[in-house]
């Protein structure tokens, strides 16, 4: 059986060139603007700053859409599904990247947005002096801004490593021993809960000497008491970076616009909080929990490539697609055109044995012919032989039976 060229096969791959090279050419000349975080929509500072971003980035043309969710893992997860593109998150949080299990190599490190302070306060009639955890949680129920979220289970990890007993229990009502939150400095929400008879309490050094490490993501910190602030008082704690993180599948030209424009509106992100002043290129890659995005790392590094520099391996790869595409195509041709003209060959030294029979008579010869015509317009009706070679043979074919009839 001759080969046929598949049309549909390489229009298959055509059409699939076309779907993978297309968004990298777009992410080139068009970068997205239209971004969808995801940030649990109970956590203060998360969705602070999201609003942040939201309106600051918005007065440069980007459209950023907030997706609330339960919990930072379930924020993180939908970045890792490609169901939503941004979300935050602390460098700290090693255990949300073991519950991702194989899905957190699907997220990146766009920056470093701002820093966040481990806090712990207590009713203002307390005695203790500073956090120390086989005694301060005994028997305590800790208040968190989420249940089962990332503030609950970072606290849970650091108890489980100096194997506290559980003997405490987490509530989201106010109505607790002890309230932990991650937060920035001097934020208001500690103004008011100072305001309303609490107090923070510094962690224990030797607590925080464990913690960091075992997290190098960690780093002690002492906050100065606020001046002439009745109540206020140093606290010694540790903090972490919080991270805005994306998808690796997000467009490298979109991630390098998108972590320029955020350094370059470093200013008006501070007018808008304070918190935004730690914000820094400069920052310890090393530690990172998620590596960086291709597109944030070649900002940093200041590296601008045109399409053809930052695609020339994908480019690459599809030419050579197409060449041996181009290959196939013209090797079946070749094969396609060689059992033609066999066969348009064999049809003449057929016609040539049936002109050189002169003993048989001409029914039989006539017979011969019509067979032979019948096989001919066959394979012209199945594309397999050249409508040249048709007529041809069969004006050879019919001339013969002419001769035949008048005699000659």
């Amino acid at each position: 059986m001759v080969p046929k060229i598949n049309i549909k096969a390489v229009g298959i791959i055509f059409i699939v060139f076309i779907f993978i090279v297309l968004p990298i050419a777009c992410d080139q000349v068009i970068p997205q603007i239209k971004f969808t975080l995801a940030i649990p929509e109970n956590e203060y500072t998360y969705m602070r700053a999201a609003e942040h971003l939201k309106n600051i980035l918005g007065q440069n043309g980007y459209k950023i859409k907030i997706l609330q969710t339960r919990n930072a893992l379930e924020a993180a997860q939908l970045v890792a599904d490609n169901k939503a593109d941004l979300c935050l998150l602390m460098n700290k949080s090693i255990f949300i990247a073991d519950s991702l299990g194989t899905n957190a190599a699907q997220l990146r490190t766009v920056l470093p947005l701002f820093r966040r302070s481990m806090f712990f306060y207590v009713k203002k009639d307390s005695v203790a002096a500073a956090i120390s955890p086989g005694i301060s949680f005994r028997n305590r129920t800790i208040g968190v801004e989420i249940k089962n979220g990332e503030t609950e289970f970072g606290l849970q990890g650091m108890l489980d490593r100096i194997q506290v007993e559980k003997n405490y229990l987490f509530t989201t009502d106010t109505n607790c021993n002890v309230i932990h939150f991650w937060d920035e400095n001097y934020s208001p929400k500690q103004l008011q809960l100072m305001s309303s008879g609490w107090q923070s309490i510094s962690i224990s050094e030797n607590w925080i000497k464990q913690i960091e490490i075992n997290n190098p993501a960690l780093k002690a910190i002492t906050i100065p008491a606020i001046p002439d602030k009745q109540g206020s008082r140093d606290v010694n704690t540790l903090y972490t970076e919080t991270l805005l993180l994306a998808s690796t599948n997000l467009g490298v030209n979109a991630v390098y616009k998108l972590t320029k424009d955020i350094y370059q509106n470093k200013a008006p992100l501070i007018n808008t909080d304070k918190m935004y002043a730690t914000m820094n290129e400069n920052f310890d890659r090393t530690n990172l929990l998620f590596s960086l995005h291709d597109g944030a790392d070649a900002y940093l590094r200041r590296d601008n490539p045109t399409f053809l520099e930052r695609y020339k391996d994908n480019i690459a790869f599809f030419a050579s697609l197409i060449l041996f595409t181009y290959a196939m195509w013209q090797t079946v041709r070749s094969r396609i055109l060689l059992a033609k003209k066999n066969r348009v060959d064999k049809y003449f030294i057929e016609f040539l044995s049936i002109k050189e029979k002169f003993e048989t008579d001409k029914k039989t010869q006539t017979s011969l012919y019509d067979n032979l015509f019948k096989n001919v317009l066959t394979a012209l009706t199945e594309e397999k032989m050249a409508i040249a070679d048709f007529h041809i043979l069969s004006r050879l074919i019919q001339q013969e039976q002419l001769y035949i009839r008048l005699g000659k």
